[in-house]
């Protein structure tokens, strides 16, 4: 895990400078939106054009948190789930569904770059993100 950061850096900034940030932040939320449609009422009124790229690296840091700054990371991610039931998000697939389209998006747009140590660094990060959303449900909702 002490080159995680790096990769998932690394990996990141490729698919950027393959798309341009907004374009990155677009497709992450085509991706989303396709593969779970019904998490298009969340975003109503949003104008995914300029919020994608903006949204991308908020949960993008949110991954990286949880690897540089763990204890931080679990009590923001926590937060981020009581705070996003104002809107009525109760489902915990919801998170999860993110995390996996963002490797996914990254994993396409690199295509043949992609590597087994970006697959790893992605893989084990998403894990730790989704144990955390899992406690933060058991917790609070």
């Amino acid at each position: 895990m002490d080159n995680y950061v790096q990769l998932l850096d690394e990996s990141f900034d490729l698919a950027e400078q393959a798309l341009g940030h907004d374009e990155l932040g677009s497709l992450f939320f085509e991706n989303f939106f396709s593969n779970y449609p019904e998490t298009k009422i969340y975003f109503k009124g949003t104008d995914i054009a300029y919020f994608g790229g903006k949204k991308l690296n908020i949960i993008f840091v949110f991954l990286k948190d949880i690897i540089e700054h763990p204890n931080f990371a679990e009590g923001h991610i926590t937060m981020e789930v009581g705070r996003h039931q104002m809107y009525g998000l109760s489902d915990r697939e919801y998170y999860f569904g993110l995390v996996n389209c963002l490797s996914i998006t990254l994993k396409n747009v690199l295509g043949s770059s992609w590597s087994s140590l970006y697959d790893e660094a992605w893989n084990d990060t998403s894990m730790a993100f989704k144990s955390i959303v899992n406690e933060a449900f058991e917790t609070y909702i």
